[in-house]
């Protein structure tokens, strides 16, 4: 999955925002792969594999709250990333998108793994 942000919405204050909902499926499906991050830098990987029909990603760009991290580096706005396996947004108002709401006695499931790699030098 390759991300894209375009337009005056994808920007606040010279930086670059990312707060979106990628429509992956109309429903749940079996576990599988919908994104994956990787580091060239360090080698890091994380794979994100789930049954859901939406997956949310957020950057924190409109987060306003420096905290310190690892080894006292300033973080901040776009400091890191959310990957958030849900339905697809407004679902209660477009009867036509997958359904979040649950009845009385019905039970929600959902599998979501995020696995993680690091490539050896």
């Amino acid at each position: 999955m390759a991300l894209v942000e375009t337009g005056d919405e994808g920007m606040a204050a010279g930086r670059r925002l990312l707060d979106h909902n990628f429509c992956l499926s109309r429903q749940r499906a079996a576990l599988r792969h919908v994104a994956t991050l990787a580091s060239p830098l360090s080698g890091v990987s994380m794979r994100l594999h789930t049954t859901e029909p939406g997956l949310q990603i957020y950057t924190g760009g409109k987060i306003n709250c420096p905290v310190p991290g690892l080894d006292g580096m300033v973080m901040g706005a776009n400091s890191g990333i959310a990957m958030e396996p849900q339905t697809w947004p407004d679902g209660i108002h477009q009867p036509q998108f997958p359904q979040a709401t649950l009845q009385p006695g019905e039970q929600y499931l959902q599998h979501t793994q995020y696995i993680f790699d690091k490539e050896q030098p």
